[in-house]
């Protein structure tokens, strides 16, 4: 697909070069216009050479794919999920003791954990798509109604209708797709499987990946997509709705694998980061979780084979997603310091159900990474670049520290929810409490993207703390990291200034965590 897209734009490049020299040349415009012509017909009858070439190799992918599904299915043992482990944190934020002298020292750490490789991008297996086009930026508003929305209208019956996060689509699934699965043994499923490879597969495999992208769907997110889209095609058959949820995304260019146990087909999926609450089977070393909501810990039988190029899932997000718009209650969030700072913010309560559907991690840079919804920064970020106006990166960094330490409730997330719950940023204005990681983690946000410095997480044992790299000297307790200093800066110590470490961290074991 890469190869043809690569094709198409040098020939558009070809064309324009070429077209200049013939003008130029002062060839007639009829000679042009001839000469344009066949140039376009040569290269209409490639381009279909090689789509078609696509197409017979995408066939014998699926045919080899459904022809091994029918030999005798594997069994693996099922690994209980791993608990969410709990942070052992103080119950009250600790309050600097105005007596403390300030110190400025390197503080030790054990590991630094590096910005993590951006993830490899699924390559569907399809003779050709569109090059993705980019969306606008979500605003506080309703999504911008495009083809395939449910409120556009449409008379053809085999459009299945389905809700997305505050938002109806509208998804073409052809008669000629359709399958039972009276069982779930070997011969049934790869019978089922060669009838969703079909041609006709190719038009719906287009439509979920380009409204995956005019969405900005991160992995999973676009698992829940397909999720809604087959239990909507499928309503009273789960096991049907689970394998067209497994051809699409395998079709889409993710490793998946179906499994059984007993009459009950699952589908395992791989991700790049740990999961918690999952249970999961290990295949070559690499965790496989069980996206159902059976908790049996039983052996499974399944079927062990990879697609081309095939890619494992990540929690990460390259942007926010693109749901549609439903304001939360307006909070206010106030500093209570000299400054008086207060900033009013309404969440829109569609991504917020968003994340709390999204699985648990304490992979802390994913939940930093992700920054702050447009909706959110076009609310809070006003006012907080009034109230940095003029002033140096240090002292706007300790404005934006007193911010947080002092606008958000604190309770720790065993008391909140019973379970350690590390919040996306947004989720710091939706819920009644934060603890240190969520407060660590909106801080980081806070200075990138306002102070444009860098940023790592400071992670101790029970707590979440970041530190700054200044492009100025600035005093306070530090570690010396690619030849500079960053400077902690700690949203949980409350009335720390910048440079002010916790006495009871500073000689503890740390992972500095690199954020992008």
């Amino acid at each position: 697909m890469r190869v043809l897209l690569d094709v198409m734009r040098h020939y558009r490049v070809v064309v324009t070069v070429i077209s200049s020299t013939i003008y130029s040349a002062a060839f007639s415009q009829t000679d042009f216009d001839d000469y344009l012509r066949e140039r376009n017909r040569q290269f209409e009858e490639y381009k279909a050479s090689k789509v078609k070439e696509y197409e017979v190799y995408r066939n014998r992918i699926n045919k080899e794919y459904s022809d091994f599904m029918r030999t005798k299915w594997e069994t693996f043992t099922v690994s209980p999920e791993i608990p969410i482990p709990l942070f052992s944190e103080p119950i009250e934020p600790p309050i600097v003791d105005p007596e403390e002298p300030r110190t400025e020292e390197p503080l030790p750490f054990s590991q630094i954990k590096p910005v993590p490789e951006a993830p490899v991008p699924a390559v569907p297996l399809l003779p050709y798509v569109e090059p993705d086009k980019p969306t606008a930026p979500m605003t506080p508003s309703l999504p911008e109604m495009t083809p395939g929305r449910d409120s556009e209208p449409s008379s053809n019956p085999n459009d299945i209708s389905f809700n997305f996060y505050g938002c109806k689509y509208k998804v073409r699934f052809s008669p000629e797709l359709r399958f039972s699965l009276p069982d779930v043994k070997e011969n049934t499923v790869a019978d089922a499987w060669s009838m969703l490879s079909k041609d006709e597969s190719v038009e719906l495999i287009e439509t979920c990946i380009n409204l995956r992208n005019e969405l900005g769907l991160s992995d999973w997110g676009y698992l829940r997509l397909l999720q809604n889209f087959s239990n909507e095609v499928y309503p009273r058959s789960a096991n049907e709705a689970t394998l067209l949820q497994m051809f699409i995304l395998a079709q889409s260019g993710y490793k998946v694998r179906p499994a059984r146990r007993g009459e009950k087909l699952m589908l395992l999926i791989p991700n790049r980061e740990l999961l918690y609450s999952y249970l999961y089977t290990t295949i070559g070393g690499e965790n496989y979780y069980i996206i159902d909501d059976d908790k049996s810990t039983g052996d499974v039988q399944l079927y062990n084979k990879s697609f081309p190029n095939e890619q494992s899932f990540t929690l990460e997000l390259q942007r926010m997603p693109r749901l549609g718009y439903s304001a939360d209650s307006e909070r206010q969030f106030c500093s209570n310091t000299g400054d008086n700072l207060c900033a009013t913010v309404c969440v829109n309560t569609n991504l917020i159900d968003f994340f709390n559907d999204y699985p648990l991690s304490s992979y802390w840079d994913v939940y930093a990474n992700a920054s702050l919804s447009d909706e959110v920064k076009s609310q809070l970020y006003p006012t907080l670049r009034t109230a940095i106006s003029g002033k140096s990166k240090s002292e706007a960094a300790n404005i934006l520290l007193h911010f947080t330490q002092k606008a958000f409730k604190y309770k720790t997330d065993g008391e909140q929810f019973g379970y350690e719950r590390p919040f996306f940023a947004d989720e710091t204005f939706a819920y009644p409490y934060s603890d240190c990681e969520d407060r660590a983690i909106l801080y980081s946000v806070l200075v990138r993207d306002l102070l444009d410095l860098p940023v790592v997480l400071v992670h101790y044992q029970g707590h979440l703390a970041t530190a700054v790299m200044f492009d100025e000297d600035v005093a306070g307790d530090y570690f010396a990291l690619d030849g500079g200093r960053y400077v902690v800066c700690d949203p949980t110590y409350i009335n720390a200034d910048i440079g002010m470490a916790m006495p009871m961290y500073k000689s503890a074991s740390v992972e500095l965590l690199r954020l992008k």
